[in-house]
């Protein structure tokens, strides 16, 4: 890459970080409203200062770190999420909506004791990698169990995805089996969308 193609790609990933501080500023101001906190009460429970806490609602400033940024986020009951539109399994501008889902039947999920892993791997030897919008594990259930979810959340073809249902429950009974510990039976593989 050439010096004039390096500052060109510097200066978009520039621009388009302060645009990113800019949305995060206005999305931690909103939930700390919603919250029902002050700055210095969201700051106090980040373990920030204050400053810094205006500082990440109001300045354009990418300097702040992840770290910074989550723990904000944490103090005002949400979190921070990432992620990169050309290796995501969902497609811009549903990302958001499609992370909602996953993280509420995460949590949902925990407290019937399963474990969630979002966007986990089932197929690695398709032609195009196969995750799975949450895959539910409860390995220390006898027999352990596996449930495949898939969050639908749009139809461009409507019967895609029951066509593709079958590869997939049977990519996360693969997985399982490969997976298995010595003589303990196999887990239970359940499915729904």
């Amino acid at each position: 890459m050439g010096r004039n193609s390096r500052a060109t790609v510097a200066g978009v990933a520039d621009r388009h970080a302060t645009d990113l501080v800019d949305k995060l500023g206005v999305a931690l101001r909103d939930a700390r409203r919603r919250a029902g906190l002050t700055q210095a009460q969201s700051a106090a429970r980040a373990g920030i200062s204050q400053a810094t806490w205006s500082a990440l609602e109001n300045e354009r400033d990418p300097r702040y770190t992840l770290a910074t940024w989550d723990r904000a986020a944490h103090a005002v009951e949400t979190s921070l999420s990432a992620y990169l539109p050309e290796s995501s399994s969902a497609a811009t501008p549903r990302d958001a909506v499609h992370l909602k889902a996953q993280e509420l039947v995460v949590a949902t999920a925990a407290a019937g004791g399963w474990y969630g892993l979002a966007e986990e791997q089932i197929d690695r030897e398709a032609r195009s990698s196969r995750f799975a919008d949450v895959l539910l594990e409860r390995p220390h259930v006898p027999p352990a169990e596996v449930a495949l979810i898939e969050i639908i959340d749009w139809f461009d073809d409507v019967g895609a995805p029951l066509r593709e249902w079958p590869r997939r429950l049977e990519a996360v009974e693969r997985r399982s089996i490969a997976r298995m510990v010595g003589d303990r039976p196999c887990p239970r593989s359940a499915a729904a969308g």
